[in-house]
């Protein structure tokens, strides 16, 4: 199998979710080569600073992963994660030995907010951005003509999204004026993978290649994304601990 040759999880994770979830795509306006270099798996292999790397004839593409979400965050970190690892360990002590199954629900009321999604993003953006240049130098050894990619993955449960016109909408990036504007600044990166979550938390991937031309046509064609808030989506954390005998 393809992915037991890579030597990181991001990397493992990334070749499988995009064999397994292929067709659930989407190229941002000119932005067909990100795409077809991204899918060159066969070429793909693990690295550190980046985190990967796809290695092609004529230049060498590093993939850098990050991850946000639209809850609130800390130094600590992301609120709802915090929140769910404390619950999860509340029902560790509550574990019965003498039952076979051991099943938790906890309804988990979220802080969901397009300001939240907006700090999040940029401020993780910014601390793979810093390293752009660590990252090349790393990468030029392979090769001297190097590009760079984000994969930028929404971690909020069950995805992040918005109604427009009653209609519901997955909510990517792409569709935040401030986070379009920002990226006008950054456009050291050459291309951005945006993966998120979906109904039975299937991952969407849209594909941009980050420059101003493309930046500018969104900021012109997405407005009526720009003032809408995120929908409040809150779920339920279920944890089951099973008990197997000697003989099972």
């Amino acid at each position: 199998m393809l992915t037991k040759n890579f030597k990181n999880e991001e990397t493992k994770a990334f070749a499988y979710n995009l064999r397994y979830y292929n067709g659930y795509e989407k190229n941002v306006e000119d932005s067909i080569e990100v795409y077809r270099n991204v899918h060159k798996i066969q070429n793909l292999k693990s690295f550190e600073f980046p985190d990967m790397y796809i290695d092609l004839e004529d230049k060498v593409i590093g993939i850098e992963q990050f991850e946000f979400s639209a809850y609130s965050s800390n130094k600590k970190g992301d609120s709802i994660k915090r929140k769910v690892f404390e619950i999860e360990q509340e029902n560790i002590k509550k574990i019965d030995n003498n039952k076979a199954n051991n099943y938790f629900e906890n309804y988990i009321e979220t802080d969901i907010s397009r300001s939240n999604y907006e700090k999040n993003f940029i401020k993780n953006f910014d601390k793979h951005y810093c390293r752009i240049q660590e990252y090349k130098s790393n990468l030029s050894r392979i090769n001297n003509n190097v590009e760079i990619y984000f994969l930028i993955c929404d971690e909020t449960v069950d995805g992040t999204g918005i109604y427009v016109d009653n209609n519901y909408e997955f909510y990517v990036p792409i569709m935040n004026k401030n986070i379009l504007e920002y990226l006008l600044q950054h456009q050291e990166v050459n291309g951005l993978i945006f993966q998120c979550s979906c109904v039975y938390n299937k991952k969407l991937f849209y594909y941009l290649k980050n420059i101003k031309q493309n930046i500018d046509k969104l900021l012109k064609e997405n407005t009526k994304y720009f003032n809408l808030e995120l929908e409040k989506e809150n779920f339920t954390n279920i944890n089951s601990y099973w008990r197997f005998s000697e003989n099972d």
